[in-house]
């Protein structure tokens, strides 16, 4: 019946707060939910109050034989033993169906309704004392009061502030003012309180605050996308919050106690509950929408410190699932036969990573090895514009391919995607602008981006529409991102200076599955990752290469490219690592610089089936880079120069290092060659780090290199910083100037491509024939291209040269 509190079970609590007892809401001042006392195992009904317009959402404490319950006006004082009501005490009257909730403590009863905190004596029902909040439109609405340290800790609502009071006489010690709503319950732990908001709407609409519960200074502060409208719960640590976006999903996320660092995150039903632990889960319930009313309550237990799953399938197939209610048929109910439910579910075996086409380029360095080779086919005689995109900001990416579907990101803040054929603009999604160097991936029908506010954004790779987001840090992101397997991988960026600076995992559902520190480090910049069987490897910016297991986060192994105790090749002195590492047959390939002149190119043996580094390589001098190699038949090819100097594409011998040769240009090379093999001739591709800058195609030919073209595109005279991406015969590159290209072979001339007579080699009767079509006003044959005098001096020099 509404308006009447149901008592489940009776449990005298004693005064002193114990952990048999319940004086706060969610239990105590740390918001546990968890009571080791035993519990009703039936709905059996011991009794039942009279009407007592009790509050549906507020909870009830029990203390001193007595259950204090908020009602509608009052506060109530019900007999443990009967339910009958021993006493009521005026205090303002609920707004928006006031969800607060009493507590007790040391023979008094706290209650926050309006603008009044309360102090009730737990005896009598006479008021102690009263304070008046001055801030605010509503007073208190939801969160209740929690004491602890002999205070007491509230918040004023829609005024945005969390207040703490002396216990004993009410008088106010600080104040602390949160962005947007102050809704939740306070909850404190060893010197702190814990303190939430939300924002409805703002850029980052949840806060989570940790606060000096003497002082009322910020201790840390997290912010996240979603609202949180429920209070943080305290473990082992650990904080515990949910926060939703009133329309969608929700989340629950857990949070170092001492710095606020996210330690995971897990997709949940939308849901302003809070947390509760025991036996080293978390659970929560979930389904509300917009509001606390109508919830539905699925239970989602995960563990509570590093969010493992409970258990898992052996094998991928088909397998059994059979669910029972109520298996003892205790309750009553007109159709006994749904409480059991069986059903077949397909388990997919988690570790099956995605096929790729040869034609995919679906992140940086085309895929998870980072071994930018390709057997698809790319422009090597004369480079055509196919087309060209504006981006309304420089492009300092690579595009990334999948399928029939390109997609580039720029500093206009806009994720395009294009149909790779008829150069059509698929869909546009803006992010946030700026000088974006973060590359991003495409997996499991998603595309994953980062952006300037520290964002992990899920977008679907056909509409356009988010997935999902995750917050990682306030500060932009510099790695590419790496997919593998339903994860993501992405490192903290230089910014902020020397600190501790994490590498993450999530999964493709939104999940943060761990984060590796690594303290006292500059960051990541350009240090993606190759993921190696079982093992994710990269480096650090000081010179450490490190392997990680790639499901759990754990180091594996390390080795210091400084030190010779750890590898036989190692330098004094390795300067920065900026590249990203690149694996080929148990090798891991990378740069270092330290200024144009000086700095190396590595090789350190990996063992994939243990995930340890190997005293097995080699280091040489190559001056600057911040090139990821590309190893391709017993070659090495990288890109070496700064901005403003000259550079070199260079070629060594994969086995002792020896230089086979190098190709000149008049600037640096910073971007990451591109590779592909056509008919066993090797093609590669880069661009160069100067204004005005081109995209170069030499051909290696064994001993040395000859350039087969270079393309400067017109009308764009901007710089040239990313690499390129290969995909069915074309060569897509963005520039500064705000375009993205796609080059293709101009394939008029028929006279110089494999299938003539002498291949590439122009005779003089195939000059002859050039010479006939232009004077005679006929096509070329083969390619039906018209031969204008411009092209007949092109063959003509091919053919004198």
């Amino acid at each position: 019946m509404a308006g009447k509190l149901q008592k489940i079970i009776v449990c005298i609590m004693a005064e002193e707060s114990t952990d048999m007892t319940w004086h706060q809401f969610h239990k105590d001042a740390s918001n546990s939910g968890y009571s080791p006392s035993t519990a009703p195992d039936s709905n059996k009904i011991f009794w039942e109050s009279d009407v007592i317009d009790a509050i549906g959402s507020s909870s009830p404490v029990v203390a001193e034989a007595k259950v204090f319950v908020n009602c509608d006006g009052c506060l109530k004082a019900l007999d443990v033993f009967n339910g009958s009501v021993l006493w009521s005490t005026t205090i303002p009257e609920t707004v928006y169906d006031l969800w607060s909730s009493p507590s007790y403590h040391a023979g008094n009863v706290f209650t926050s309704t309006g603008f009044e905190t309360n102090c009730i004596n737990a005896t009598n029902g006479d008021i102690v004392w009263t304070f008046t909040s001055s801030t605010g439109s509503e007073g208190s609405v939801n969160g209740g009061p929690t004491i602890a340290d002999g205070r007491v800790f509230i918040n004023d609502w829609d005024g945005g502030h969390y207040y703490c009071l002396n216990e004993d006489t009410g008088q106010e010690i600080w104040n602390f003012s949160v962005d947007g709503y102050s809704q939740g319950t306070p909850s404190y732990d060893d010197g702190n309180v814990f303190l939430t908001s939300y924002g409805y709407g703002t850029r980052y609409s949840g806060h989570v605050y940790c606060v000096d519960s003497a002082t009322g200074t910020q201790v840390w502060h997290y912010g996240i996308k979603q609202d949180c409208c429920g209070s943080a719960t305290i473990h082992d640590d650990v904080v515990y919050v949910t926060a939703y976006d009133f329309y969608g999903g929700g989340d629950l996320f857990a949070f170092n106690k001492t710095d606020g660092f996210l330690i995971w995150q897990r997709k949940i039903e939308l849901t302003d509950a809070t947390p509760a632990i025991a036996n080293g889960n978390v659970y929560v319930t979930g389904g509300c929408v917009g509001s606390s009313s109508g919830i539905i309550s699925p239970l989602y237990p995960s563990d509570s410190t590093c969010y493992n799953f409970m258990w898992s399938s052996p094998v991928a197939g088909t397998s059994s699932l059979a669910v029972i209610v109520d298996p003892y048929d205790e309750i009553n109910e007109e159709d006994e036969k749904n409480n059991d439910f069986s059903c077949q579910v397909t388990v997919i075996a988690e570790t099956d990573p995605e096929l790729l086409d040869n034609n995919d380029w679906t992140q940086f360095q085309c895929n998870w090895l980072r071994n930018a080779s390709s057997v698809s086919s790319a422009p090597t005689v004369v480079p055509n514009v196919l087309w060209k995109a504006g981006q309304e900001g420089d492009v300092d990416v690579t595009p990334i391919i999948a399928g029939d579907t390109f997609y580039v990101y720029s500093s206009s803040g806009y994720i395009r995607a294009y149909n790779k054929s008829e150069v059509t603009l698929v869909w546009s999604n803006f992010t946030s602008s700026g000088l974006q160097t973060s590359i991003p991936a495409c997996g499991d029908g998603k595309i994953f981006a980062t952006t300037q506010d520290g964002d992990l954004l899920a977008l679907d790779a056909v509409t356009g529409d988010e997935h999902w987001s995750a917050h990682l840090i306030d500060l932009s992101l510099e790695c590419p991102i790496t997919y593998y397997d339903h994860r993501i991988y992405i490192g903290e960026a230089l910014s902020g200076g020397v600190a501790d600076k994490h590498y993450y995992c999530y999964d493709d559902l939104g999940n943060r599955l761990w984060a590796y520190t690594k303290n006292d480090t500059a960051g990541f910049i350009w240090n993606g990752v190759s993921v190696v069987g079982d093992y994710l490897v990269y480096a650090v910016h000081e010179g450490l290469l490190v392997s990680l297991d790639r499901c759990i986060g754990e180091l594996v192994d390390k080795i210091n490219l400084n030190n010779s105790a750890d590898a036989s090749f190692a330098k004094e002195g390795t300067g920065m690592f900026r590249s990203s590492l690149a694996y080929f047959d148990g090798h891991v390939y990378t740069t270092s610089e330290s200024g144009q002149e000086y700095e190396f190119v590595w090789k350190v043996g990996f063992d994939e089936n243990t995930g340890h580094f190997l005293d097995d390589g080699w280091s040489t001098q190559n001056g600057f880079s911040t090139s990821t190699p590309v190893v391709y038949n017993g070659r090495v090819y990288v890109g070496q120069g700064e901005h403003g100097y000259t550079g070199n594409l260079t070629c060594f011998n994969d086995t002792d290092v020896s230089l086979i040769w190098f190709y000149y240009v008049g600037a640096g090379i910073k971007s990451s060659p591109a590779v592909s093999v056509q008919e066993d001739n090797v093609y590669i591709y880069f661009t160069s780090a100067v204004e005005d800058g081109s995209l170069f195609c030499p051909k290696d030919n064994g001993t040395e290199a000859s350039l087969r073209w270079e393309y400067n595109p017109p009308d764009d005279s901007e710089h040239i910083l990313q690499g390129a991406a290969i995909s069915d015969g074309n060569v897509y590159f963005g520039s500064d100037g705000g375009y993205l290209y796609c080059i293709v072979d101009d394939d008029w001339n028929p006279w110089n491509n494999y299938e003539s007579v002498d291949g590439e080699v122009i005779t003089t009767s195939e000059l002859y024939e050039c010479y006939s079509c232009w004077k005679n006003g006929s096509p070329a044959s083969y390619a039906g291209a018209e031969i204008t005098t411009s092209r007949l001096f092109r063959v003509f020099s091919a053919w004198k040269n």
